[in-house]
C-alpha cells in the first residue's frame, strides 16, 4: 500500500505541475492580452482626440471660410455699385461731352457766317 500510495502521490505532483505548467501559460497569455487590450484602449483614445482636434480645425476653417465668402461678397456688392455708379458718371460725362461739341460746331457754323 505504501507503494500504490508512493505511486499515487507522484502521479497527484506530476499532474499538479502539468496543471500548474497549463496556468501559468493561461496567466501569461491573459497578461499578454490584457496588455494588447490596453495598448489598443489607448490607441483608440490617441485617434477619437485626434478625430475631435480634426474636426475642430475643420469647423473653423470652414466658419474662416464662409466668413472670407461673405467679405468677398460685400466686396464684390460695393465693386458693383462702385462700377455701376462710375458709368453712369461716365455717361453724364459723355452726354456733356455732345451737348458741348454741339454748342461748338454751332458757335463754328456761326463764327464762320460772320
Amino acid at each position: 500500500m505504501s507503494e500504490q500510495h508512493e505511486k499515487e502521490m507522484k502521479d497527484v505532483v506530476s499532474q499538479n505541475s502539468g496543471l500548474k505548467s497549463e496556468i501559468e501559460k493561461h496567466v501569461k497569455e491573459k497578461n499578454e492580452n490584457d496588455s494588447y487590450i490596453r495598448k489598443l484602449d489607448e490607441d483608440v483614445r490617441c485617434l477619437m482626440a485626434k478625430t475631435r482636434n480634426t474636426s475642430k480645425d475643420m469647423e473653423s476653417m470652414l466658419q474662416q471660410a464662409s466668413q472670407t465668402r461673405n467679405d468677398l461678397e460685400a466686396e464684390l456688392q460695393r465693386a458693383t455699385i462702385e462700377l455701376q455708379n462710375l458709368r453712369l458718371c461716365n455717361q453724364e460725362k459723355d452726354s456733356q461731352l455732345l451737348e458741348t461739341t454741339g454748342k461748338c460746331n454751332q458757335l463754328t457754323e456761326d463764327l464762320s457766317s460772320v
